[in-house]
């Protein structure tokens, strides 16, 4: 499908003309928990931090039978809600777990692209490019460019995928072969393989061209 490749190679020229120096900075650090509120499923976990106050951190769970809590590691036993208190000497910070049932998740949804490796053979040797999405938007930012430039959304069924990029929002649509942990689509001159997680909820999408000049795996979080 040339219009499909036609989204491909021009996203690709536009990251890698427009490849900054990121610059990261520090956040202040801040007191008490990182977080005062968190969702979860049942069996699955998230970690809380005390930040900002020394000393020993000791962790209660107001419903173990809902969320119980070790080293400040919360993980959903049953839908419900829990709070949970951290307690440094006379300072204790709190966070309201709520615990879902369990989802049945599977690639069907809409999802971004976070990060990209870019490979490219010319015939010699592999050239290797990694791009953090966030961190490039940010340093396109600061240099007074256009960061929706290189968004990339990918939209999928159970047997369709949609790519969505700046300069096709309407998107680009292809049958998809559903394989056991993902799925898979043949067009000319390419394959493109997309595995699934579902432990993390994260999708590799694998763009791999049948000449062996490029490949590009890309990494989507799920948005909806």
């Amino acid at each position: 499908m040339k219009k499909r490749l036609a989204v491909i190679l021009t996203l690709v020229l536009a990251i890698m003309l427009c490849l900054p120096t990121v610059i990261q900075a520090e956040a202040a650090t801040k007191k008490g928990l990182n977080k005062t509120k968190a969702t979860i499923e049942v069996g699955s976990s998230v970690t809380l931090k005390v930040s900002g106050v020394p000393g020993t951190v000791k962790w209660k769970s107001s419903n173990p039978k809902v969320a119980k809590v070790s080293n400040g590691k919360v993980t959903g036993v049953k839908q419900g809600s829990s709070k949970i208190t951290a307690t440094v000497g006379k300072n204790s910070y709190t966070c309201k777990v709520t615990v879902n049932a369990k989802s049945k998740k599977t690639y069907v949804g809409t999802w971004e692209c976070t990060d990209m490796v870019i490979e490219m053979y010319d015939g010699n040797e592999t050239n290797t490019q990694s791009i953090n999405v966030k961190e490039l938007k940010n340093a396109m930012k600061e240099q007074g460019q256009d960061p929706a430039t290189i968004d990339t959304t990918i939209v999928l069924t159970k047997n369709t995928i949609t790519v969505k990029t700046y300069q096709y929002p309407n998107g680009v649509s292809s049958n998809i072969e559903v394989t056991s942990n993902g799925f898979k689509l043949k067009e000319p001159g390419m394959l493109s393989v997309g595995t699934y997680s579902s432990k993390k909820d994260t999708l590799t999408y694998t763009l791999t061209y049948d000449n062996g000049s490029m490949k590009i795996v890309e990494t989507y979080k799920r948005v909806k």
